[in-house]
């Protein structure tokens, strides 16, 4: 096995190309000058194929024949490369790009920057925070908004903000 950069491995010498033995799903099965296949398991490809014209560009967007892009089963094209994508991603550096965050506790009364983002937050959810609208003011209206959504998202229907309805909000 060779490296080909970008996360891939050169694999064809592990691979039977007349059975398609030693596939793995996610294999990218290449004939360098005319066609290119993606192995999805269970002895199958995905291509794409010929256009509507029986060429390979022009044509309409789509596919006009049920064939343009289609699976079937493994057959050697024949392929002059197979590779896999090997590079694992380092769960502790993508760790890194999130910043754990503290929200407040909100309840009715309370103003700024965190009310009118909870504000959003319900209102990007269907739950109504008055006619004002996000104005970072928790008031009467708000706080029914919010009673609303945790009676639907949450265990808790106190109309305060707290660690639970927060979580509720941010996930959807």
């Amino acid at each position: 096995m060779s490296r080909t950069g970008c996360g891939f491995e050169d694999v064809t010498g592990s691979v039977d190309l007349n059975t398609g033995a030693g596939l793995e799903r996610g294999d990218v099965l290449l004939n360098h000058v005319h066609h290119t296949a993606l192995y999805i398991g269970g002895g199958q490809l995905v291509q794409a194929s010929i256009n509507e014209y029986g060429t390979v560009t022009g044509g309409q967007t789509g596919d006009q024949t049920g064939r343009e892009i289609c699976t079937r089963g493994y057959y050697n094209y024949p392929w002059d490369c197979v590779l896999r994508y090997t590079e694992e991603e380092q769960e502790t550096e993508r760790a890194a790009e999130y910043a754990a965050v503290e929200l407040p506790v909100l309840q009715r009364g309370d103003t700024g920057e965190a009310v009118r983002a909870m504000q959003i937050l319900l209102r990007g959810r269907g739950f109504g925070v008055g006619w004002y609208g996000a104005d970072g003011e928790f008031g009467a209206a708000t706080e029914e908004g919010l009673r609303a959504f945790q009676r639907v998202k949450t265990e808790e229907t106190d109309g305060v903000c707290g660690e639970r309805t927060w979580s509720r909000l941010l996930k959807g």
